[in-house]
């Protein structure tokens, strides 16, 4: 914290009057918040499996057929653009 001509300058790990911390703490929050997500939405299709099977039929390979679809997103989006 440096005072300049009366005024309070905050330095960037400052958390007074709402200081860069709050901020830096929320994003990293949200980031994490993303991440757990992102793990979590990869398991659904595995999670619900047997509900699948038994109300709809499917075989265990039209399942695994279905996870890769569902993950294709992903590797498509991964690829490099050039």
């Amino acid at each position: 914290m440096c005072r300049q001509r009366g005024r309070v300058i905050l330095g960037p790990n400052s958390n007074e009057e709402g200081g860069a911390t709050m901020g830096r703490w929320g994003v990293l929050a949200v980031i994490c918040l993303a991440r757990v997500s992102m793990g979590l939405h990869l398991q659904v299709v595995a999670a619900v499996a047997p509900f699948l099977i038994a109300d709809l039929g499917l075989g265990y390979g039209e399942i695994g057929t279905l996870i890769g679809i569902f993950l294709l997103p992903g590797v498509v989006l991964s690829i490099p653009a050039c």
